[in-house]
């Protein structure tokens, strides 16, 4: 184990206080134990070892925590599973018998870690600048980690420490174009926390929607300042694979009855936690991204608008950030596929010549 970004001994006192505020807590006990139960896993990760344990109590308050959150989210699909059916007949033609014409290359390019950080502040300075100073003060506090674990390889995720309201961050990825795409989209997360005032939140069907937007956009800057084109679209490629997973496994879903659906989630391969908010947040993030290339106007009216409502609405109610979208989604992504497709065989063409 090396880890090569982070201050582990911070992510210790972390832990050291959540525990504490754990045991004397009178309020917000399962906000406080989710906490602390997602610092631990983070230490675990990047330690390789288990060596926090954490009291019976404890743990057997959050089973019952998650198996009331599990009830509920139930509940909550199937409700919404009409606008989930609807949603994903409409979207998935777009990427049946296109995505394999993407000419795809290989991953081998490992930037110094100071390279891929001047890479991704230059994104973030000229594309979200009113965030500039958040990521810089998140450099500074040492809370992104990264390991060069191979057990973890591509494991990206966001913890909130919910007194001390900082975000821990780990991304774990040997290839510099996964490693800062990761980057942006979980710094994503933070720029929500930091939007939501930092309340702990469940992942449903709108909790991927800005992430998958910034990520998605930092990819578009790559490409517009030429850095590690053809690698860029091999991500892209395999961001459209992943997609149409997710849109696939939401439509298998969203057409069982009740009772199948209560049996099929419990296996990991359909875990509603990822398979609602990346079906709709990638695919969400795709559209915009062909909008910026022939509707400049409504991207930008857009890309701030599925933002205001995605932090005023219900992160359940979906409805909320549809009713901002247009009937042109599929015609839009439609034409992003077609214009990735385009460029990558040119970018082919001449890193062959």
């Amino acid at each position: 184990m090396s880890i090569i970004m982070g201050d582990i001994a911070l992510l210790k006192e972390d832990i050291t206080l959540l525990h504490k505020q754990l045991n004397n807590a009178k309020k917000n006990e399962d906000n406080i134990l989710s906490s602390l139960v997602n610092q631990i896993y983070l230490h675990d990760v990047i330690t390789e070892s288990k060596q926090i344990p954490i009291e019976n109590k404890w743990l057997l308050r959050l089973r019952k925590v998650c198996k009331s959150k599990n009830k509920k989210q139930l509940k909550q699909f199937i409700k919404q599973a009409e606008v989930h059916n609807k949603f994903t007949k409409m979207m998935i033609d777009c990427y049946y018998h296109k995505i394999d014409q993407i000419i795809r290359g290989k991953l081998y390019t490992e930037l110094p870690e100071e390279e891929e950080i001047t890479i991704i502040k230059d994104f973030v300075s000229k594309e979200l600048p009113e965030y500039y100073k958040l990521f810089i003060d998140a450099l500074a506090k040492q809370r992104l980690f990264r390991t060069k674990s191979t057990k973890y390889q591509g494991l990206r995720a966001t913890f909130l420490n919910s007194i001390t309201n900082n975000h821990n961050i780990l991304v774990n990825d040997n290839m510099s174009v996964l490693f800062m795409g990761n980057v942006v989209h979980e710094f994503g997360h933070v720029i929500e926390g930091v939007s939501l005032h930092n309340n702990i939140f469940d992942k449903n069907t709108c909790s991927e929607i800005i992430s998958c937007k910034y990520e998605r956009k930092f990819y578009s800057f790559l490409l517009e300042n030429q850095l590690l084109t053809d690698e860029v679209y091999t991500v892209l490629a395999q961001y459209y694979d992943n997609n149409l997973d997710y849109l696939l496994t939401l439509k298998y879903l969203s057409n069982l009855s009740p009772k199948l659906l209560e049996q099929q989630i419990k296996d990991p391969r359909y875990c509603i936690d990822r398979t609602l908010p990346y079906a709709y947040g990638m695919t969400i993030a795709n559209y915009l991204e062909a909008l910026r290339n022939n509707d400049l106007d409504k991207y930008n009216y857009l890309f701030k608008r599925i933002d205001t409502n995605r932090l005023q609405s219900s992160r359940n109610n979906i409805t909320d950030i549809m009713d901002v979208l247009d009937n042109d989604i599929p015609s839009m992504i439609d034409k992003d596929i077609n214009h990735v497709i385009e460029c990558s065989k040119k970018a082919a063409v001449l890193k062959k010549n």
